[in-house]
């Protein structure tokens, strides 16, 4: 009995440590994994910091700027006015002397008038023999002259441009030093009309792209899609960079990046199906957001045609916004560019079109 109870332990015994390891494996994951999140709510909460530091930064730069701006227009609003005032004075000074004028000629010509219709209506030829009203300087018609009706100066809008543009130039180019108006517009953005599917047909003006189900006869190129798509001509490869685009009402579409070296056919050229792509995509009512076949639905249901894309070569972001009466965000790619990237649109159904507005 003794030795069976002896094995009987052992057994326990070693049941238990196995156990122990197992439970001393798991200790050690969790422990690495709590290290993990330790080290991942320290990174959210530096990150949180910074986001609040730069949001302080760029409030109080935001407030002083438009401080100085608002000070500016204020008083060149002043000026303005002041100069419309003066202009409206000067010109109703002349016109009411030139009233006044005319409405003494106006009452002289009226004694006149009533004088000879008298002489005129008289039956008494000494009376009318007396006056000699052709020889008396009296009644002499005096014709006014053109030039004095129309002496009188005019409203000058002219100056009120000038002022203005003049008065604008200095805020303008404090907020452009300010670095506050670092989203500018792209500009001399076309087609390139060689990358063009043929079943893309381009403008004249190499702004707008046209989807249609009739194969356009275009020679074979290397650079050309064999998909309802095209790239733009410019290439970025540095700086920031902001377009508009403007879809056919209720079209389904894509929007986005590519490096120069994305296939051209197959699977993999499709906007957002590989690793050398990006969209924004329309399609299934509603917006997704596509990089290497993973596709990410936003929560924002579909409502303008109109679309700015914001560009960041350096810090590798690519910003989508809804425009309308108000900009709202839709979503932001962040990651590292390996190449330069080209614009780049993509069409589904016959009769859409994308323009391209800036």
């Amino acid at each position: 009995m003794g030795d069976q109870s002896g094995h009987q332990l052992e057994i326990l015994n070693a049941a238990l440590e196995k156990k122990k390891d197992k439970w001393r494996g798991l200790l050690q994951e969790m422990t690495v994994q709590r290290k993990d999140t330790e080290e991942k709510v320290q990174q959210y909460q530096e990150h949180k910091t910074d986001v609040n530091d730069k949001s302080a930064r760029e409030t109080e730069r935001t407030t002083v700027v438009l401080r100085d701006i608002r000070r500016h227009l204020d008083t060149l609003e002043k000026q303005v006015l002041a100069e419309i005032s003066r202009q409206d004075e000067k010109v109703s000074e002349q016109v009411s002397s030139l009233i006044l004028q005319l409405q003494v000629r106006r009452d002289e010509l009226s004694s006149k008038i009533q004088h000879l219709e008298y002489l005129c209506n008289t039956t008494n030829p000494v009376i009318v023999l007396e006056k000699q009203e052709a020889d008396n300087p009296d009644f002499a018609l005096v014709s006014p002259k053109e030039e004095e009706v129309f002496s009188v100066g005019d409203f000058d809008p002219a100056i009120i441009s000038l002022m203005l543009q003049k008065g604008l130039e200095k805020p303008f180019a404090d907020l452009k030093a300010s670095n506050l108006l670092y989203v500018q517009k792209t500009s001399y953005m076309f087609l390139d009309e060689r990358t063009a599917g043929c079943n893309i047909s381009v403008s004249g003006d190499l702004k707008t792209a046209y989807c249609t189900e009739r194969m356009l006869q275009r020679p074979d190129m290397a650079h050309r899609f064999m998909i309802k798509q095209v790239l733009g001509n410019r290439m970025f490869s540095s700086g920031k960079y902001y377009w508009e685009v403007e879809f056919k009402p209720r079209a389904e579409f894509g929007v986005g990046l590519a490096y120069p070296s994305i296939e051209r056919e197959g699977r993999y050229s499709a906007l957002g199906y590989s690793k050398k792509s990006w969209t924004l995509s329309k399609t299934r009512g509603g917006y997704y957001a596509i990089h290497d076949s993973k596709e990410i639905e936003l929560k924002c249901p579909p409502t303008v045609d109109r679309f700015g894309v914001y560009l960041d070569c350096d810090s590798g972001r690519l910003s989508y916004y809804e425009l309308s009466d108000s900009i709202q965000h839709l979503y932001t790619f962040t990651g590292t560019f390996t190449e330069p990237v080209h614009a780049a649109f993509r069409l589904y159904n016959e009769g859409d079109w994308v323009t391209i507005l800036s």
